[in-house]
């Protein structure tokens, strides 16, 4: 996204602050200054942070629920309960 984005808002950038250095460069009637484009860069920055520290909060909350997880599952065969570790379930062998 920043690829696409960079370009466009860093030439308005640049022209913006070429037309108000030195108008003399540049026609009269093209002399519109757009420095709204560091809004946008500011605002996409701002985006890119929240998304992050998200992400950060999102993956310390998980870790301690990962924790959780059972290590054996109590299956029924034959009429007896059987405490069989996780990692020797088959899921498609179960009944439906």
């Amino acid at each position: 996204m920043d690829t696409l984005i960079a370009p466009g808002t860093g030439s308005t950038w640049l022209s913006s602050m070429l037309i108000t250095l030195v108008p003399s460069l540049v026609p009269e009637q093209a002399q519109d200054v757009y420095f709204e484009a560091v809004i946008i860069i500011t605002l996409i920055n701002l985006n890119s942070a929240l998304g992050l520290r998200a992400r950060g909060k999102t993956s310390e909350t998980i870790k301690p629920l990962i924790g959780l997880q059972p290590k054996t599952a109590r299956l029924l065969r034959n009429g007896v309960e059987l405490d069989v570790p996780i990692a020797q379930v088959d899921p498609a062998s179960a009944p439906r």
